[in-house]
């Protein structure tokens, strides 16, 4: 039967149906482990306010702190990444250099 297996008998587990999870895609585009329609899209940047372009900005649910998504920031800082309307996130920015900059956004974002 597609999409279920059987198990053998050994070990006391019966020969019982069990759905299989369906993966639906191999490509390298970074996304989340959510399927959402509304993002948040902001600019990264410094205390300074200057923008920072290359810097990598995780997407994460805030109930369960789960990865909900991933982006790099283009030449101006700016990212959008999808979120819930429903659900609240927050993101985690990291820049490599000399010195590395980090930083963490509040965590009641909501996807527009």
């Amino acid at each position: 039967m597609p999409g279920s297996f059987q198990s053998n008998g050994m070990w006391g587990v019966p020969r019982v149906p069990r759905s299989i999870p369906v993966v639906r895609n191999f490509d390298d585009t970074p996304t989340g482990a959510y399927q959402y329609y509304y993002s948040i899209a902001l600019q990264a940047v410094d205390g300074s306010g200057t923008p920072l372009p290359g810097a990598i900005v995780s997407l994460f649910r805030t109930v369960d702190n789960s990865f909900a998504g991933l982006a790099v920031t283009d030449a101006n800082g700016n990212f959008r990444l999808a979120a819930s309307q429903f659900i609240q996130h927050y993101l985690v920015a990291y820049l490599t250099g000399s010195p590395d900059l980090a930083g963490t956004s509040v965590n009641t974002l909501v996807g527009t």
